[in-house]
């Protein structure tokens, strides 16, 4: 055999590979919304009345459970035609993001899960704020995986915290979220942005993952222009940083 028909043939076992994992994705993506699609019904008959009058404390939290569903549902419409065309890549509706405002709003999201793991969540700022240019939905799901993130690798120990910081200056906006638990190797830390890749430790924990998370926090986060780093050692517990390059309009 030629070496030119070794390589069609090592061509066509990896275009094979491609197609497998492309359907296998769309079906997951079917999989996933499926129940979203029920669950979104539920919350609608329940904000509607149809099984009784609810309080306004519950309107609160159906609310927000009714549209955290509906941005799910959304998100996985927008993975699924991303990996249809294999590019991979998101469409972004762009504006002016307060974001030490859309932090504390995800932050809200966390309380039960945080309380419930005597993890105290802490935002500490520095600079005079400003806003950024991004897309606040996908921003959200970056923040909201790199929180759920520190909160699921972290011990349960009334002496941890979720450290999350925000800084600004004329030149960047920085945000780090730092943890304490799970940590990855030097190798691993070059590794974590690509796709179903997890740290040894993360593996041998009892927390569930796919690696999916970090992976698309990085395609975001590249696409506005910025850069996430992953640093991780025994010693300083774990922190995600997110550097956006040039601070927006002050608030």
């Amino acid at each position: 055999m030629s070496s030119n028909e070794i390589n069609n043939e090592r061509i066509a076992i990896l275009e094979e590979e491609i197609k497998a994992q492309s359907e296998f994705a769309s079906m997951i993506a079917h999989q996933l919304k499926t129940p979203l699609t029920g669950t979104k019904w539920a919350y609608k008959m329940l904000l509607d009345g149809e099984f009784g009058p609810i309080t306004l404390e519950q309107k609160k939290v159906l609310n927000e459970g009714y549209k955290n569903n509906e941005r799910m549902i959304a998100l996985i419409d927008e993975m699924r035609q991303a990996n249809k065309t294999r590019t991979w890549c998101f469409h972004y509706n762009m504006a002016s993001v307060d974001v030490e405002e859309l932090i504390k709003e995800v932050m809200t999201e966390f309380i039960p899960v945080s309380k419930n793991k005597m993890l105290p969540i802490l935002l500490r700022t520095n600079g005079t704020p400003c806003k950024i240019n991004a897309d606040v939905a996908k921003l959200r799901i970056v923040i909201e995986n790199l929180i759920d993130n520190a909160i699921k690798y972290s011990p349960e120990d009334s002496n941890n915290e979720i450290s999350i910081s925000i800084s600004y200056d004329d030149k960047q906006t920085t945000i780090s979220v730092h943890n304490a638990g799970t940590t990855t190797t030097a190798e691993e830390n070059n590794l974590v942005f690509k796709k179903s890749i997890r740290g040894k430790q993360a593996k041998e924990s009892p927390v569930g993952g796919t690696g999916f998370g970090l992976f698309t926090a990085h395609r975001i986060i590249n696409d506005h222009h910025g850069i996430i780093k992953f640093e991780s050692s025994e010693k300083d517990g774990t922190t995600v940083t997110i550097i956006f390059p040039f601070a927006q309009t002050k608030k």
